[in-house]
């Protein structure tokens, strides 16, 4: 798949996250699969081609999360800034799960 058909649909979804739609300004949004396939001018979004947009999309500042019958689109910036799970609270968790499989 050619980089400049790629950077073309992610200069789409940027647009689309740029408009004013649903009550907000702007932001975050979802798209259905077939809108998906609307904008990408493709019938089949298979995985090859989902990553190629995924990893342009993460350099222009998106990120595209495939929910199986739509996508999410969200500013990377706002999932970096997500709290970091401690190693303590892990190993909490599969502690009590080795525990409660006895």
């Amino acid at each position: 798949m050619s980089s400049i058909y790629v950077d073309i649909i992610v200069s789409r979804l940027m647009k689309i996250y740029e408009t004013e739609f649903g009550g907000k300004p702007n932001g975050r949004f979802k798209i259905c699969y077939q809108r998906m396939q609307q904008v990408t001018g493709k019938t089949i979004i298979n995985s090859t081609f989902f990553t190629q947009l995924q990893e342009c999309a993460f350099n222009s500042g998106l990120t595209i999360i495939n929910l199986g019958s739509e996508f999410a689109v969200i500013e990377t910036g706002i999932l970096t800034g997500y709290r970091n799970v401690p190693q303590g609270c892990i190993d909490k968790v599969l502690k009590e799960q080795s525990h409660d499989q006895r």
